[in-house]
């Protein structure tokens, strides 16, 4: 069976991901994930319709507290734990987020959405916008003078793009 929360009906992982759960991953259509695909997905993770990831991309919703006395402690039968907790990550539609980078959970990145290279998304991005950065932050909003459509050529696409069916 599935073990992925939803996924739309073209999706693509490149090996190897890994998923702490997956049933609290929901991932609309046309979805690309590159190599090393990290989703700690304690809390529930939302991916938008034609998203892509760069490889090393780690989508992390699970955090522990900051003071050390609530992160560790004993159980009824005297064994350590660790306490955690987990914040919604929402990632919006036309989003590519570039390799080796981390969304931290209580993120929601907005639609049309570009995260550059080595980021760490800790707060909101709203849509429309380059951001990257550590923390992450929006540079600039995406415009048509971003636009390449002048280096595709127009015959055979096949060799620009991985078939995702």
């Amino acid at each position: 069976g599935e073990i992925l929360g939803k996924t739309g009906k073209v999706y693509y992982f490149q090996g190897p991901v890994q998923f702490n759960y997956g049933c609290h991953t929901f991932i609309g259509e046309n979805f690309f994930a590159n190599f090393n695909l990290t989703v700690m997905d304690d809390g529930p993770i939302y991916i938008g319709d034609n998203v892509c990831f760069g490889p090393n991309v780690s989508l992390m919703a699970t955090n522990h507290p900051l003071i050390a006395q609530e992160r560790m402690g004993l159980d009824e039968q005297g064994r350590t734990t660790m306490a955690e907790f987990a914040e919604e990550i929402r990632i919006g539609n036309n989003v590519w987020i570039a390799c080796n980078a981390t969304v931290i959970g209580g993120v929601t990145i907005g639609d049309n959405v570009v995260i550059g290279a080595g980021s760490v998304v800790t707060k909101d991005i709203p849509a429309g916008y380059l951001a990257y950065g550590n923390p992450a932050r929006p540079v600039r909003p995406i415009t048509e003078a971003d636009s390449k459509k002048h280096l595709i050529l127009p015959e055979d696409m096949e060799h620009f793009t991985y078939n995702l069916k």
